[in-house]
């Protein structure tokens, strides 16, 4: 965007998640976000554009841009109410696994695709899964926990997905194919390992010598 510098109105979508570089669009006057979570930009925009341009938000949002980076130098925000009201609510899996101290995060999908994208989250236990604004969820605990995203147009239309923090099962042993190999110079070599038990929750190993040399 480095020849926008005539561009006066910018429009960005829901499903962008990081913005480009926009400092060289001085002219701008008018953006309309459709995001309820600010989405990450990576240059500030002009400082004219932060006193001149009007930042326009699905209405219930505007806190979240009043305290986002970058988003909260607007002098002017303003929240919007979308044309469409929603008419479905659904999201891409209705279960998840994850583990204790993992986080995941649900993305509702609305239709139509204009809607609000604004929702009230809540959990059915908040000591097994917690869930923030926009739909984070962390697991806290070994147990079942149904998250719930509600539209917030008035429709009070409703989405669920079940959520199964299962116990981490450790790794017992690693065991190596063999306990040495000889390589030639220049060489390699494959090592193979065995971890076990094989249903083990993380399975990454790390790897250093003791000579690099």
């Amino acid at each position: 965007f480095e020849k926008c510098i005539n561009l006066q109105e910018l429009t960005i979508g829901s499903r962008i998640k990081y913005l480009p570089d926009f400092s060289k669009c001085l002219s701008l006057n008018k953006i309309i976000v459709s995001s309820a979570k600010p989405q990450r930009v990576e240059m500030d925009f002009a400082n004219r554009v932060y006193a001149n341009c009007t930042l326009f938000v699905h209405k219930g949002s505007i806190v979240f841009y009043q305290t986002a980076d970058v988003w909260k130098n607007f002098f002017n925000i303003e929240e919007y109410e979308a044309e469409n009201k929603a008419t479905e609510l659904l999201f891409e899996q209705d279960m998840i696994d994850i583990y204790p101290n993992e986080t995941f995060t649900l993305n509702p999908i609305v239709v139509p695709f204009d809607a609000n994208e604004v929702y009230k989250w809540e959990s059915s236990d908040e000591n097994v899964v917690t869930v923030n604004n926009f739909g984070e969820i962390t697991a806290k605990s070994v147990g079942e926990a149904t998250i719930t995203a509600t539209t917030t147009d008035g429709t009070n239309i409703t989405a669920s997905c079940n959520v199964n923090v299962k116990q981490i099962k450790l790794v017992e042993v690693v065991k190596l194919e063999q306990p040495s190999y000889i390589v030639t110079i220049g060489g390699d070599v494959k090592v193979i390992t065995e971890i076990l038990p094989v249903d083990a929750t993380y399975k990454t190993l790390s790897w250093e010598s003791s000579d690099i040399d």
